[in-house]
């Protein structure tokens, strides 16, 4: 869930919004993209196939459309359902909602936190439940509240990468 942890992060900067504003819903099919809900309550689905060449060519096109069967779906042939997150099962997801409201610079300490300690699982150093376990200490660490720059952006990010290497060497 650091993926999804990433989206609301993403969200919340694309579109102004404050994290007590986006909610994450657990959908299986993989099918629903995106809500939106509106004023009056209404609530829109963007729906397509789980295939990641359709956010690409809309990249890779904008703003043209271009007509691709790529994302054709019969609404018929698919059952639509959806959970809340167990929160104790996600925690880090819970802890990009905590660095959304920690600030910018806590935004891109859990990025590279997250990153390091996918790695380290990756090759076999830690355990899975461990990645969170790095995020969660990284992140305890005081952070810029506001990124001005890249040379800031870059000196977070470093900071970050070194703390979450140290915190792994004692899990080794």
């Amino acid at each position: 869930m650091a993926n999804k942890g990433l989206e609301v992060i993403e969200a919340a900067r694309l579109f102004s919004f404050l994290s007590s504003e986006i909610q994450v819903v657990i959908h299986p099919e993989s099918r629903v993209h995106s809500f939106i809900r509106t004023f009056d309550g209404s609530l829109y689905a963007q729906l397509s196939r789980p295939d990641m060449r359709i956010p690409i060519l809309n990249a890779l096109s904008w703003p043209a459309v271009i007509s691709e069967t790529v994302a054709d779906m019969d609404p018929t042939d698919i059952q639509l359902h959806f959970s809340k997150p167990d929160l104790q099962r996600y925690p880090l997801l819970v802890l990009a909602y905590q660095a959304l409201d920690a600030g910018e610079g806590a935004t891109a300490a859990y990025n590279a936190a997250n990153e390091v300690a996918v790695e380290a699982f990756m090759n076999g150093l830690v355990r899975f439940t461990d990645i969170s376990l790095v995020v969660a200490q990284v992140l305890e660490a005081d952070y810029p509240v506001r990124l001005e720059n890249l040379e800031t952006v870059a000196a977070v990010d470093s900071l970050a990468r070194v703390a979450a290497e140290r915190i792994l060497k004692e899990y080794r």
